[in-house]
């Protein structure tokens, strides 16, 4: 507004309205061209600025949404963060325990092998014994050797009188030696 229509309009606006002359009524019009100006221009400002607020408005609409998307999002990370911390301590506390037990196995382990080689060595004589037990079973006997044909009763006497001969003087010999005092 022009600094000189507002000193005439303060001084106009100070009297009552049936005492104002002319130049008052003047004043009281461009007073009022002044303001419907001036409203005017704020609302073709305001009406340019439309399509911005809304755009603006848009934008804050989905700020909004992601907002609630990001708070969601954080909820179900930390949920997950939580789980997957629970997770962690569950396999550390498993992998403590894997590791008690591979230490505690070592000597069970030994044992077992020693085991192992022991009745590695009994099942090796075992199959030894089996393979011969396997041989044998499978030999057959042997056929009776043939019967020595038999010999005439003459010829058996007379290879008997030799023999009875050699040992009659044996014979006779041990009753002289018995008869005979020893001195």
């Amino acid at each position: 507004f022009d600094a000189q229509l507002m000193s005439a309009a303060e001084s106009t606006f100070a009297k009552p309205a049936g005492e104002r002359g002319m130049f008052d009524n003047l004043v009281t019009k461009e007073l009022d061209i002044a303001f419907s100006t001036s409203i005017a221009a704020a609302e073709e400002l305001l009406s340019q600025g439309e399509p911005a607020k809304a755009e603006r408005a848009a934008k804050v609409d989905a700020a909004g949404v992601e907002a609630r998307a990001k708070a969601e999002a954080e909820v179900a990370a930390k949920e997950e963060l939580i789980a997957a911390q629970k997770a962690l301590s569950e396999a550390t506390a498993q992998r403590k325990g894997a590791e008690k037990a591979a230490k505690d196995f070592g000597p069970e382990l030994a044992a077992a092998n020693k085991e192992l080689s022991a009745a590695s060595k009994e099942l090796i004589e075992c199959e030894a014994t089996l393979a011969t037990f396997a041989e044998l079973r499978e030999r057959t006997t042997p056929p009776p050797p043939p019967p020595e044909p038999e010999a005439p009763p003459a010829e058996a006497e007379e290879e008997a009188a030799p023999e009875e001969v050699a040992m009659a003087p044996a014979v006779g010999d041990a009753e002289a030696a018995v008869a005979e005092p020893v001195a």
